[in-house]
């Protein structure tokens, strides 16, 4: 050992050069390594929900739930299974043991599904398997508000959700709040009186000119083409022009008997931001991402998409998970700082003019010492400070506000 030592002394400018590229490739690694609020672990629970539209809860127990449950009983490593009877679907959640293969419970759990399905009603929609992973849930939320109408917030949602999501870290962007948009026909019972027309009449006519009809291929020397006849229903002109009824040479339209309009369905949910309307966009990213890195592209995307935005409509980000994961690695660098610098100081007047140790059990006792007296400090620290301190696992939401200051340029607002 003391050969080692005296080795190192003698040859000091090699070890410092080891020390340094020691050092610079630690800090690059530190640098790409990917932050993660929740590590990427298979979660032991798979889900199935099963749509029956004005299906009552008592109904769905009987006709959706009990089906799937005897079929599920039967698979390998099933540890619990929670059912849940809503209003017009059935919702089920299996949980499996921790050792469990996760692509085989899901395979399992599909596999009951489509043996219980032969039980559903004929109404009944196909089910939705999904499973649980923590890397799919948002790291952050953007609220669009402001003093405009639903069609303008929702045209300001939709262009900004399509250029986030054509960044690299970015999953999806998930839209909340916004609703179908639908033409709305609006019958005059007068002219139907007068053009001797009833509502099946116009609704046959209505359904039988919005579909897209398949025509079958065309076999050409370059090869197969398919065929299709575009008959769906975009605008109101085309809804306009429908012929409903033909009396000799006079062909009577939906124009000559109802009005149309532009709306929305009726809502289902609500998204508001401090008790306004808002459309919402939930920001996943990619497994493997760094969530610091994505959020400051997705902050680079909001500050440049506002420029088209209407003065009007502001955007701000809430639940950034960015924030946690900052507050953390910046305890992390400060405990590490500070064991290093305590460490030196305990350690230095322990050694000699020869560079040996003149007591090894203060050497030997640095670090663990270095280390209770940082805690005796935090915890100083935290008394004296009251609410202010900041608590190592306890984590307080801090918005940010995408703001439009006098001069034109944009900045997060603290």
């Amino acid at each position: 050992m003391h050969g080692l030592i005296d080795g190192a002394i003698w040859q000091a400018r090699m070890v410092l050069a080891v020390l340094v590229v020691a050092l610079l490739a630690g800090g690059a690694t530190y640098v790409n390594l990917p932050k993660e609020a929740d590590p990427d672990v298979p979660i032991p629970f798979v889900g199935v929900t099963i749509p029956l539209e004005g299906v009552s809860p008592e109904d769905a127990e009987r006709l959706l739930i009990r089906p799937v449950e005897t079929e599920l009983k039967s698979i390998e490593g099933l540890k619990q299974i929670d059912s849940y009877a809503l209003e017009g679907a059935g919702q089920i959640i299996a949980e499996f043991e921790v050792s469990f293969d996760q692509d085989q419970a899901v395979l399992d759990v599909r596999e009951a599904v489509d043996l219980a399905q032969r039980e559903f009603p004929e109404d009944a929609r196909e089910p939705i398997i999904s499973e649980l992973n923590a890397s799919l849930f948002p790291i952050l939320v953007i609220n669009i508000f402001g003093d405009a109408p639903e069609r303008g917030l929702y045209d300001v949602a939709l262009g900004l959700q399509d250029e986030l999501e054509g960044l690299e870290g970015v999953l999806e962007a998930r839209l909340l709040g916004d609703r179908d948009e639908v033409l709305e026909i609006v019958v005059d019972p007068v002219k139907l009186e007068t053009y001797n027309l009833s509502y099946q009449e116009i609704f046959a006519a209505v359904s039988a000119n919005n579909r897209l009809v398949p025509a079958g291929n065309i076999a050409m020397e370059e090869g197969r083409f398919p065929v299709k006849i575009p008959g769906l229903i975009k605008t109101a002109e085309d809804a306009f022009s429908l012929p409903i009824k033909t009396s000799g040479d006079a062909v009577i339209t939906l124009a000559d008997v109802a009005d149309i309009q532009r709306t929305y369905k009726d809502r289902t949910s609500y998204s508001e931001f401090n008790g306004r309307p808002s459309v919402q966009l939930q920001i996943v990213k990619r497994v493997g991402a760094n969530i610091l890195d994505t959020v400051d592209m997705v902050d680079a995307v909001i500050e440049r998409q506002q420029a088209t935005w209407p003065d009007t409509v502001q955007a701000e980000l809430t639940s950034d998970m960015s924030e946690m994961i900052e507050d953390q690695l910046g305890q992390l660098q400060a405990s590490i700082a500070t064991a290093v610098v305590l460490v030196m100081i305990i350690a230095a007047p322990a050694l000699g003019h020869d560079g040996r140790p003149r007591d090894p059990r203060l050497v030997r006792d640095g670090v663990p010492d270095a280390r209770r007296l940082w805690l005796h400090h935090q915890y100083d620290g935290d008394v004296r400070h009251g609410d202010r301190g900041r608590h190592p696992g306890r984590w307080r939401h801090r918005g940010r506000r995408i703001c439009r200051p006098e001069n034109g340029r944009r900045a997060p607002s603290p």
